[in-house]
């Protein structure tokens, strides 16, 4: 063991947590070695300081701090630390030293391999944006419901998973109200059952026989079925959602929720 390790190692078991954390996660832990560290902070502002020398710096107390790992697994590790380094590049958190200096003094920019921390690297609250820069590389707000792109997404990006919940439900709630106008009243699963009922104005219009009928009233124990499960014990603090994968799932049955509807509405209005 090293008599020296830098702060990015601390906390970390063995190599193969490195090579299966997420790249956000242990680029984050650079930063904070950049900020923290007086070590690598004198390689980071050297003048002489090259991008390799940094890596390579952190490569050598890799390999100290994880002696008697075997090649294959060095390979991995290099790989993983070097993945990490150059998303710091290309989400400007980090920026060329030389061409910094250049431009600041008037003469034409430098692009050497030296680098700082950008004005956001060096001010922004790791701890709390750690989970919002994951999640949000890892599910796009793209990926959602228009409705849902706002308070849910925002809610979920920032690792409140259970409100994130409650509101993907509510905005279900609110689609499935306006769809229908007038022609129905009231809250939650009550609602659901009024708007998609057998003779629900969301439903297939004007079903004919007993089979169209049953369609509806499958649509409206579906929708009524998601709200009470989803919305309202996360909402009462009964449920809850403590992963991005899990609460990424119940945002995914709000998103196609919210499509029938979309699609109901449509269907209504041609026929109308």
């Amino acid at each position: 063991m090293s008599k020296y390790v830098t702060s990015w190692l601390v906390g970390i078991p063995d190599s193969d947590s490195v090579i299966k954390m997420a790249v956000e996660e242990l680029s984050l832990r650079f930063i904070k070695a950049m900020r923290e560290d007086d070590k690598i902070r004198r390689l980071h502002v050297n003048s002489g300081n090259q991008t390799g020398y940094i890596l390579q710096h952190l490569v050598r107390e890799a390999f100290i701090h994880f002696r008697g790992i075997g090649s294959k697994e060095k390979s991995e590790l290099v790989q993983a630390i070097c993945e990490a380094w150059f998303w710091l590049e290309t989400n400007g958190f980090l920026i060329p030293q030389h061409a910094h200096k250049s431009l600041a003094g008037g003469q034409t920019a430098e692009m050497t391999s030296s680098r700082i921390l950008t004005r956001y690297a060096q001010e922004v609250d790791l701890d709390s944006n750690v989970t919002k820069l994951i999640v949000s590389r890892k599910y796009p707000r793209e990926l959602f419901h228009i409705r849902l792109r706002d308070d849910a997404w925002s809610s979920f990006v920032q690792g409140k998973f259970s409100t994130a919940v409650s509101e993907s439900m509510i905005a279900v709630e609110k689609a499935v109200r306006e769809a229908a106008g007038r022609n129905v009243e009231g809250h939650g699963s009550p609602l659901m059952r009024q708007a998609f009922g057998e003779e629900g104005w969301l439903g297939k219009p004007n079903p004919r026989d007993k089979s169209e009928k049953q369609e509806n009233l499958d649509l409206a124990n579906l929708f009524a079925s998601c709200f009470s499960v989803f919305r309202n014990p996360a909402a009462h603090g009964r449920a809850s959602y403590t992963t991005a994968d899990e609460t990424f799932g119940v945002l995914m049955i709000a998103n196609q929720l919210l499509r029938m509807v979309d699609t109901s509405k449509i269907q209504q209005d041609s026929n109308d």
